[in-house]
């Protein structure tokens, strides 16, 4: 998984209240200590960083998709590819498979000739509701692809119409410069 971006200031938000939230917790922790008289050379009480950390970490991997407007694409997704490398003739089947937390992403695509990967990610939320996920991908031939398939970059750009839809388009760099639709479902 990759870090991935976002054009708003919702990470740095709760960066700064996860900082706000430390101290009297770290503070608790203190008054804890002392009450109970536990002076272990080896046992001091959180420091508010640690503190900092632990609720990074929850946040980062439990709770953030609790939260409204909260984009989750975790899960397997099945769809469809066309592209210009046979002149968009061939719907092509594919499966994706998305794991997120609040500051990682893994986009991973297979068709029965090919293998995707996400390198980097964004979020693009615009003033009107709309929201797209960018990515960049390395794509790798199985061992059944046509000769001239060959191991390849690319960049997708799918708009989120809802939790279980996506849709959009890609091409790929040098070498291929393919162009092509892609629609993806989420599955259940």
């Amino acid at each position: 998984m990759h870090f991935y971006s976002i054009n708003n200031d919702s990470k740095a938000t709760f960066i700064a209240l996860f900082a706000i939230i430390s101290v009297p917790i770290a503070y608790f922790f203190h008054l804890l200590l002392v009450s109970y008289n536990i002076q272990i050379w080896w046992i001091d009480s959180p420091s508010i960083l640690a503190v900092w950390g632990g609720i990074y970490k929850i946040f980062d991997k439990y709770l953030w998709c609790l939260f409204p407007g909260a984009i989750n694409l975790s899960g397997k997704w099945d769809g469809f590819i066309h592209s210009s490398h046979d002149q968009n003739q061939n719907k092509k089947a594919v499966k994706v498979k998305i794991k997120q937390t609040w500051s990682r992403i893994s986009i991973r695509l297979e068709s029965d000739i090919s293998k995707s990967k996400s390198l980097a990610a964004s979020f693009i939320l615009d003033d009107d509701g709309y929201s797209t996920l960018s990515y960049e991908f390395l794509n790798e031939p199985q061992h059944n692809a046509m000769a001239a398939m060959h191991t390849h970059r690319g960049t997708c750009l799918l708009e989120i119409k809802n939790k279980n839809l996506m849709n959009g388009f890609y091409y790929t760099g040098r070498g291929r410069q393919t162009t092509g639709a892609i629609e993806l479902e989420k599955g259940s």
